[in-house]
């Protein structure tokens, strides 16, 4: 039996903080498969050629709205999405 004295657990903390998912597997294939899009930006929204890759991209590879493959290399002095 409960003792009504005893005060119940205190409830667990619970992150609310949007999780960010982010893979570097290729999604697609360079046949012109759309694949699905692995590397999305903070606001959810898929990469377009010519945009500026986060640091924590370079090197990595996904597809953009099209299905078309696109790499995150350096480009002059940015890293930027490209056409491979």
């Amino acid at each position: 039996m409960n003792d009504p004295h005893t005060a119940p657990p205190a409830p667990r903390p619970v992150d609310i903080r949007p999780l960010r998912q982010h893979k570097r597997a290729w999604a697609g294939s360079a046949t012109g498969s759309t694949g699905t899009c692995s590397i999305v930006s903070a606001a959810g929204n898929r990469y377009a050629a010519g945009e500026f890759c986060r640091n924590s991209d370079h090197g990595a590879a996904t597809t953009d709205a099209s299905g078309t493959p696109v790499t995150c290399s350096p480009s002059g002095s940015r890293w930027r999405w490209t056409d491979p």
